[in-house]
């Protein structure tokens, strides 16, 4: 099925080929025809949110009642009367419920991802209160969840001039509190951060070499091998790359990725795959695509193509690649209790010594 521009655009904006958001939109419209097969008004759908798993939006079935919105405007776009303002009402209030849930941390980051996916299509048809209304039951989600989402998705509220100020103050504070730093510069471009903001942020990244440009690296908002965030991925790579004298055995228990001939980072290959940033990378729009000490998932193919190198190669293994679609996960201070930038800076000094005794060696 042929779909308009801006309903294909949220997925294809989060690093989704074309072929996956437009199944990924059929699917949806497949799930919203049959929820109004069965409820014939908004009206009745509203009331049915809190009963029906196909679209209730109190936890665990949030995300489907926020999935299937742009099923819902191409029902309205044929002739169905759709309401945004009142649907985003009937959905906001859970938002903050989500910190109360006995859900995975995966779940609840995945809900307050897909409503901000489709920000543009449904922050322009609310008024400037409607708004601040759905992002603040957003950022009542907690730390964790709902501001992770502010992070991964900064560039669309920031390229939005119908966002109040002290909803944005609201945003920024949770992102700076719960150390969603690389979410944000990977996203955001640093002159749209408001300049409060980039005072706090500029001192992480003094310990950054001069970056090199690589549109070939590129960030993404989702990948088909999420695992989470947790201390455990971290502390993969205390072991697998930097070693030392407890960590012998799990020393070069890790892939080199290159890209371009340019060494990017360091998968381990031990526990769950994830990449270490070995290299400051910006694309030519001058957006970050890896900073030195960051860690970050990709996508099941290019796990694969590590697991098979490291297979053949053994130790330090060497993966060269045409791409890589890197999603932003924490920077390596996260495994510390109260981190502060100099925390950091040792941590990417170590980082430094580590890769490039690595590289004489090899």
């Amino acid at each position: 099925m042929a779909y308009q521009q801006e309903y294909l655009r949220p997925f294809l904006d989060d690093g989704m080929p074309v072929a996956k958001a437009t199944s990924r939109l059929d699917s949806i419209c497949e799930v919203t025809q049959t929820v109004l097969g069965v409820y014939g008004t908004q009206e009745q759908l509203e009331q049915g949110i809190n009963r029906d798993p196909r679209v209730s939006a109190n936890p665990p079935y949030l995300g489907m009642a926020i999935e299937i919105l742009p099923g819902l405007m191409m029902a309205r776009d044929e002739g169905y009367a759709f309401s945004m303002s009142s649907w985003m009402q009937a959905v906001a209030e859970p938002f903050g419920c989500l910190k109360f849930m006995g859900l995975h941390h995966r779940r609840k980051i995945h809900v307050a991802a897909k409503a901000m996916r489709y920000y543009e299509l449904w922050g322009d048809e609310l008024d400037k209160s409607e708004r601040a209304d759905v992002l603040k039951g957003m950022r009542a989600n907690d730390c964790c969840y709902g501001v992770r989402a502010f992070a991964l998705y900064g560039d669309k509220l920031l390229g939005s001039e119908e966002v109040d100020d002290d909803v944005l103050n609201l945003v920024f504070e949770g992102i700076a509190e719960s150390r969603e730093l690389l979410a944000l510069i990977s996203t955001t471009r640093m002159d749209m951060i408001p300049l409060a903001y980039q005072e706090q942020i500029l001192p992480w990244l003094e310990a950054s070499e001069e970056p090199i440009e690589l549109d070939s690296v590129r960030t993404v908002r989702t990948v088909d091998r999420f695992f989470g965030i947790d201390d455990c991925l971290f502390e993969e790579h205390e072991r697998t790359f930097l070693g030392g004298p407890c960590h012998e055995s799990s020393e070069g228990l890790a892939t080199l990725l290159y890209v371009g001939g340019n060494l990017v980072g360091s998968m381990s290959m031990s526990g769950e795959p994830s990449i270490l940033g070995l290299q400051d990378v910006v694309g030519s729009d001058g957006s970050r695509r890896t900073l030195l000490g960051g860690v970050y998932g990709t996508n099941k193919a290019v796990i694969r193509e590590a697991r098979m190198a490291f297979g053949e190669k053994g130790r330090f293994a060497r993966l060269n690649l045409d791409s890589l679609d890197l999603y932003p996960l924490r920077t390596m201070a996260y495994i510390l209790f109260d981190p502060e930038p100099s925390d950091f800076h040792e941590t990417v000094e170590k980082i430094k010594e580590r890769r490039d005794e690595v590289l004489v060696r090899r």
